[in-house]
């Protein structure tokens, strides 16, 4: 499952990092530069959650 995760990932411009801890870790930046992260983690009941969270380069309104 964690594949449909990492294929829609590339095919919509994240770039992978390693894995780590999580079963998919990705990010990109947006117009306002801002970075994006998005990760698959996975459960000891064998499920995923999927987090998409971003940190602002800056202060700047449109990162808020």
């Amino acid at each position: 499952m964690w594949r449909f995760y990492a294929d829609l990932g590339r095919s919509s411009g994240w770039k992978t990092f390693d894995h780590g801890v999580h079963v998919y870790d990705a990010g990109k930046s947006d117009d306002t530069r801002c970075t994006w992260r998005l990760q698959v983690v996975g459960t000891a009941e064998g499920t995923y959650h999927v987090q998409v969270f971003y940190t602002p380069r800056d202060l700047r309104p449109t990162c808020l």
